[in-house]
């Protein structure tokens, strides 16, 4: 989701009030900045059916990001649960996710937790999640 951390080049166009050139073209070019990374990114959950099986997840913002998370959103909430053990504020650049499997059974799942935040830039951030239960 997005373009943080990735090299961005874009072609942006500008309308002049000179009749000689009413266009001009400019090309942008940079690294777009990542607002905030995980780690572990993506979350593996890896043990046997019947354990605890949990990971920590830090949440750390770069920068001038200064946002909250507000709201998290498990797509599948049978397979994982997520809370956030150090809450997620704009004073403090750093949080922790556990992330939890509730999966009883041996086999491999996928899912994914989104996470609602209150930046107008960035109102939505993604954390893949795979479970591997033996």
């Amino acid at each position: 989701m997005g373009y943080g951390g990735q090299e961005k080049r874009e072609t942006v166009i500008l309308t002049t009030n000179d009749y000689s050139r009413p266009e001009l073209k400019v090309m942008l070019q940079g690294t777009v900045e990542k607002p905030l990374t995980f780690s572990p990114n993506p979350v593996i959950l890896q043990g046997s059916a019947g354990q605890k099986i949990t990971v920590d997840v830090e949440i750390v913002q770069h920068k001038d990001a200064s946002f909250a998370i507000t709201d998290t959103h498990i797509r599948h909430k049978n397979l994982i649960r997520a809370e956030l053990i150090q809450p997620c504020v704009p004073e403090r650049k750093k949080c922790i996710l556990r992330v939890e499997n509730l999966h009883h059974n041996s086999g491999s799942y996928a899912d994914y937790i989104t996470f609602r935040t209150s930046s107008s830039l960035q109102p939505f951030f993604s954390l893949s999640v795979i479970g591997r239960i033996k």
